[in-house]
């Protein structure tokens, strides 16, 4: 039987920046490129076994999104990331078990389990946490929903009115609380399919902790030590991700990193400038090395 011809689709609800370098690297490639609208399009009339599908984080806000990319793995098409990846790395409190199920480095992490003060209190206290926290929405991107609390007042007054707030779901948003590290800078690593294969440092505007380039921080292309690699590469392994950023901020403790956070559907903005800076000669390296890299494997 024939094979399909190798083909990449983008699996998102709406245009965007990388809806325009993916259609741009296959375009100089000549590599079939399809945007697949999640809201409206089917999945057999555009996916096969020789596609590899991107997903960006959109796919993840309805289960009717969701069932369409179930649809398009058991088609055999390459999922990055499956359905399986997205769930784990939307949620926060999820994907820090999983994390520490391998012994990575994290934060001390609770997921307040009410908005009672009572259990507040003593799930701070179970961590033995010190102010300022940090208090994270389970589901958020861009920093939008990191907010930190320097008293105990403050922590219940955010964490209740998140749990008032019905707008978002039925019962109000759930949250996780988390030792607030001191740090200038952090970092993020791109995993690709057990590599890694660039590596950026963050620095947040001044006056704002949160390091994403989206809230105006600054970029660098670094090289990473090790073990920095080697426990960026575990955590990428452990959520069974085919390419993700992986975000962790260095530590004393024999340079072990201190991992923040798994993205399934990291945006290349930052990444790429950093590349561009250190000398790379194509508009988006690490995109054109990504599509590469899938098209070599579909070759073999």
């Amino acid at each position: 039987m024939k094979k399909n011809k190798f083909k990449v689709v983008l699996a998102t609800d709406r245009r965007g920046r990388e809806l325009q370098t993916l259609r741009l690297i296959c375009q100089e490639k000549k590599i079939d490129f399809y945007w697949f609208d999640v809201r409206n399009d089917i999945v057999k009339e555009h996916v096969h076994d020789n596609t590899v599908v991107f997903t960006r984080g959109p796919c993840k806000n309805r289960l009717g999104y969701l069932n369409k990319l179930t649809e398009m793995e058991m088609l055999g098409a390459t999922m990055v990331n499956t359905r399986e990846t997205q769930e784990v790395c939307n949620d926060k409190w999820r994907c820090h078990m999983v994390l520490e199920e391998i012994g990575l480095t994290q934060p001390k992490t609770v997921m307040i389990a009410s908005s009672l003060d009572d259990i507040i209190e003593r799930q701070l206290e179970e961590l033995d946490l010190t102010f300022p926290v940090v208090i994270k929405k389970l589901e958020g991107s861009y920093g939008i929903g990191i907010m930190v609390a320097d008293t105990l007042i403050g922590l219940k007054t955010i964490v209740q009115t998140l749990y008032k707030e019905p707008a978002v779901h039925q019962y109000g948003e759930d949250v996780v609380i988390q030792e607030f590290v001191k740090h200038k800078h952090d970092y993020r690593a791109h995993v690709l399919d057990g590599q890694v294969v660039a590596a950026m440092k963050r620095t947040p505007q001044e006056g704002d902790f949160r390091s994403n380039v989206s809230r105006g921080a600054t970029v660098k292309s670094i090289e990473l030590s090790d073990i920095e690699k080697q426990h960026c590469i575990m955590a990428s392994t452990q959520v069974n991700a085919r390419w993700c950023a992986v975000d962790f901020i260095r530590s004393d403790k024999e340079n072990s990193p201190i991992i923040l956070e798994v993205n399934h559907a990291p945006h290349t903005h930052g990444i790429e400038e950093a590349m561009r800076d250190s000398g790379a000669e194509v508009d988006a390296p690490l995109m054109t090395q990504i599509v590469e890299h899938f098209e070599r494997l579909a070759n073999e």
